[in-house]
């Protein structure tokens, strides 16, 4: 018969070691170096989430030049999609999502509107506060 009832509360398992016995009992010595770990982790998850936008600006990019348009993404843009495209729990998925509805609905809406000259360069930038879109040099009057 199993009773769970008859067993000692999460975390409070003698057998379990130190580590599960909470974060004071790991962080007693002072040297886990949690905080770097964290900050290694959360860089290393913002620059896998930039190396997944150049391949969803690449299929934008090759969309648009079939309308023989251009794209540029500043760095400084590519990494603001990416910071906030990214989810901790979801990773790079939302990304997609965040691309479509961010940057490719207000080409297209510039591009339907006809704000958008034959053969532009279309150019994604980031000034802060907030990402602009321009076409063949002019403010479209669009941010992201």
């Amino acid at each position: 018969m199993n009773d769970r009832s008859a067993s000692p509360p999460s975390g409070s398992d003698p057998q379990a070691g130190p580590a599960a016995a909470g974060p004071t009992a790991a962080g007693a010595t002072g040297t886990t170096g949690t905080g770097v770990a964290e900050e290694r982790v959360a860089g290393l998850e913002e620059r896998i989430a930039e190396l997944v936008v150049e391949p969803m600006l690449a299929d934008l990019r090759s969309r648009l030049a079939e309308g023989q348009l251009t794209l540029e993404v500043t760095a400084q843009a590519r990494r603001h999609i990416a910071i906030q495209g990214y989810d901790p729990v979801y990773g790079a998925r939302p990304l997609r999502r965040f691309v479509a509805r961010q940057v490719e609905t207000r080409i297209a809406r510039a591009l339907i509107a006809g704000d958008v000259p034959d053969s532009s360069m279309i150019r994604v930038d980031y000034v802060e506060p907030e990402p602009v879109v321009s076409f063949a040099g002019r403010p479209a009057g669009s941010t992201i």
